[in-house]
């Protein structure tokens, strides 16, 4: 894994997103900003950051959880989004109306830690917009901060 710097650029306090500028190694000579739009097949392979998204819901976490076989087949089809030549950002949506439990949120970490260069806080998007109760807490609280 590169060493990489990042530094707040604007931060918008009506979400939970902020622009960030992202230096990647020692000199700095590499560096982005996000957010990113998300690379298609055609381009993964010759861009120095690709990023890539996948919905999960809870009941692939949670098959995964109960069979080695699913939990292989499904990080395997989690590394094919990978370039092999740039740095791979992998984010994770959660597709579900329930809170996931403690297990399955450490899975889905667990998960994106193989098949990324960075492991990034999954979208808790859906899940937060149809929540009645204190939405920032909720997403602290599902982002273990």
């Amino acid at each position: 894994m590169s060493k990489f710097h990042v530094s707040d650029q604007l931060q918008d306090d009506d979400i939970f997103a902020v622009r960030k500028k992202i230096r990647l190694g020692t000199s700095g000579d590499i560096s982005f900003e996000t957010p990113l739009k998300a690379g298609h097949d055609n381009v993964k392979d010759i861009c120095a950051v690709y990023e890539s998204h996948r919905y999960i819901k809870q009941e692939t976490i949670e098959n995964c959880l109960n069979n080695t076989n699913n939990d292989k087949r499904e990080v395997d089809r989690l590394k094919g989004l990978r370039s092999n030549s740039a740095f791979n950002i992998l984010t994770l949506t959660y597709d579900s109306k329930a809170t996931p439990n403690d297990k399955q949120i450490t899975h889905m970490a667990d998960m994106q830690y193989v098949s990324s260069d960075a492991v990034v806080i999954p979208s808790w998007y859906g899940l937060i917009r149809n929540t009645t109760g204190s939405k920032p807490d909720l997403y602290n609280s599902l982002s273990g901060i």
